[in-house]
């Protein structure tokens, strides 16, 4: 395997590993908003959103990228990239919501995946 495959399964695993936890998180944090609040789904997938928010941004900049610019450069651009990946979320779960025909967990982990593959493009090539 060369150095830059290698690189590249490393930084992978290292997403994965700061994305798992972040969705972790946010799936904790969602569901028991969810159950114990009653603003539905989109306000307890929103709160939950901001929370992993906080633990992606610290654990990519430091251990996935290691971003070597400012905060001052990486923290708006990668609000940006989660603005968009909330965007991107919200609309995988609204379309599975219509799709099923009620609000589902499943299709809040759905969602979390499907942002989490937009976050990982646009963080790499743009933010950090």
């Amino acid at each position: 395997m060369t150095r830059n495959r290698i690189d590249l399964v490393a930084e992978l695993l290292r997403f994965g590993f700061v994305g798992g936890l972040a969705s972790a998180v946010h799936f904790v944090v969602a569901p028991l908003l969810f159950w114990y609040t009653s603003g539905g789904i989109f306000a307890a997938n929103a709160v939950a959103f901001a929370v992993a928010f906080v633990v992606s941004f610290v654990g990519h900049r430091r251990l996935t990228f290691r971003a070597s610019q400012p905060d001052t450069q990486s923290l708006p651009r990668f609000a940006a990239v989660a603005a968009g990946g909330f965007v991107v979320n919200n609309a995988s779960l609204a379309a599975f919501t219509w799709f099923v025909g009620r609000e589902s967990l499943w299709g809040l982990a759905l969602a979390i995946i499907v942002a989490a593959a937009f976050v990982y493009l646009t963080s790499k090539f743009w933010a950090f």
